[in-house]
């Protein structure tokens, strides 16, 4: 990680060697044909790369639009030597809802995110959910709250959390 964002160093590992090769690049993979393979701004990217030199010659060319992020610049998605690539496709946008037996939906929040593994407190209070970073909503509060994590950004949601009935 650098001042400006994260970078891409090769490692001589016989001499210890460092060199940069990538800046605001993360998750480089090297792929068919010496291509480099990285993930930036929600998107991998492929570009020439040189072993012997450890550099990178060219433009960058999209591979994949619309990754999935899991915060940090962590991509679900992977590069095989063999040149196939599998990866998650950015989650839409949902909204997190109570649904009665019924099958009625009644609104937990009005901010739309890529919410993912939600799970409720074993005293219905609170919900913790993935979007990016580690949520927890406080039902009584009415309240949003960001879990400090490793490499999650430190601003809270901007918009509030508002809940529905039951």
């Amino acid at each position: 990680e650098t001042a400006g964002g994260s970078r891409i160093d090769a490692l001589t590992l016989a001499t210890g060697e460092r060199r940069p090769v990538l800046n605001q690049a993360t998750r480089a993979k090297v792929g068919p044909g010496n291509r480099l393979f990285f993930y930036r701004d929600d998107r991998m990217l492929a570009v020439a790369f040189d072993p012997s030199t450890l550099q990178v010659s060219g433009t960058p060319t999209p591979v994949a639009d619309n990754a999935a992020d899991l915060g940090g610049g962590t991509p679900i998605g992977d590069v095989s030597p063999v040149g196939l690539m599998v990866f998650a496709p950015e989650a839409p946008q949902r909204r997190l809802v109570w649904v009665s037996r019924q099958g009625v939906e009644a609104p937990i929040s009005d901010a739309p995110r890529g919410y993912m593994n939600p799970r409720l407190s074993p005293d219905n209070t609170r919900i913790v959910v993935q979007a990016g970073a580690i949520w927890v909503h406080d039902l009584r509060r009415h309240a949003v709250e960001r879990i400090a994590t490793l490499g999650t950004p430190a601003n809270p949601f901007r918009s509030g959390c508002r809940t529905g009935s039951r």
